[in-house]
């Protein structure tokens, strides 16, 4: 197993914003009533903002209707419409000092999941920090994954309106590490070689919508036994081909990835390109 290489504030971030995993059956969610879903569709309907969080008490205070604490978060959707979804309390997904992640579930469809990223306020003003959130969104969104990130106002009680924040909503992926299912479940060979098929088909996908990943490992995949899916994630420090560098050479500890899976001629100063993550893919594999 690799050890990350340190990138700095940029890498430090999407490390302590990474979910973790959770299988489907994990999440307990008990859906509102049919009347407090009527209340708060009729609420919010009129909200300007592609994505809004109202907080509990917000809800409570200026409509008279009871959530749970987490709050609602309204989202647009690809109807030109809106979804509204329940923050499911007591499941936080990942945390560290840049924001959390958290899981939350389609008021009106269960099965609807996703994930709600939040950057904390005061990295906003990281010019690089918050680059590499809306570089994440952006692939995300290509893959078919993400709405997008938003600056988007919060709405707590007293009619208070919170400064703006960087909200990243994309889909849930359940399953587990691929490297922990590896290590815990020692597949047959038959099952190596589909997973190995499948780390090149991902590779392929993300080259096919012109993203480099930049740190493609084992510990970047998620792996759904029950449906023999894998997926990979982790688009912190992805980029477009032919992203110029701002360095004539890259120093061992100044590589965004991973050691030991780092293409050499990334430390000479190259650019990342696809054939940079096909490399890093050969040692993942080998």
């Amino acid at each position: 197993m690799s050890t990350p290489r340190s990138t700095g504030s940029t890498q430090q971030i999407q490390q302590e914003l990474k979910e973790q995993t959770l299988e489907e059956n994990q999440i307990d969610f008990v859906q509102p009533p049919a009347e407090t879903i009527a209340k708060l569709n009729h609420a919010l309907k009129d909200e300007k903002k592609d994505i809004v969080r109202y907080s509990k008490l917000y809800l409570k205070e200026k409509f008279n209707i009871e959530v749970k604490r987490g709050g609602i978060v309204r989202v647009k959707n690809d109807r030109n419409s809106f979804d509204l979804y329940m923050v499911c309390p007591g499941i936080t997904l990942g945390e560290g000092g840049y924001g959390k992640v958290k899981l939350m579930q389609n008021i009106e469809n269960p099965n609807d999941t996703l994930v709600l990223k939040v950057l904390n306020t005061k990295y906003m003003q990281d010019a690089n920090i918050a680059r590499q959130f809306r570089n994440e969104a952006r692939n995300l969104e290509k893959m078919g994954r993400g709405k997008s990130t938003i600056l988007s106002k919060e709405r707590t009680e007293n009619e208070k309106i919170k400064p703006e924040k960087l909200y990243l909503v994309q889909k849930f992926i359940p399953g587990e590490k691929l490297h922990f299912y590896l290590k815990n479940k020692k597949p047959e060979l038959a099952e190596l070689l589909d997973i190995a098929l499948q780390t090149m088909q991902c590779a392929q996908e993300l080259h096919q919508n012109n993203i480099i990943h930049r740190d493609i490992k084992i510990e970047n995949f998620i792996y759904n036994p029950n449906i023999k899916k894998l997926t990979i994630v982790d688009f912190g420090i992805t980029q477009e081909p032919n992203t110029p560098r701002n360095i004539e050479k890259t120093a061992p500890d100044k590589a965004y990835g991973s050691r030991g899976h780092i293409a050499p001629e990334i430390y000479s100063g190259e650019n990342y390109t696809e054939k940079s993550d096909i490399y890093s893919l050969g040692k993942s594999i080998k």
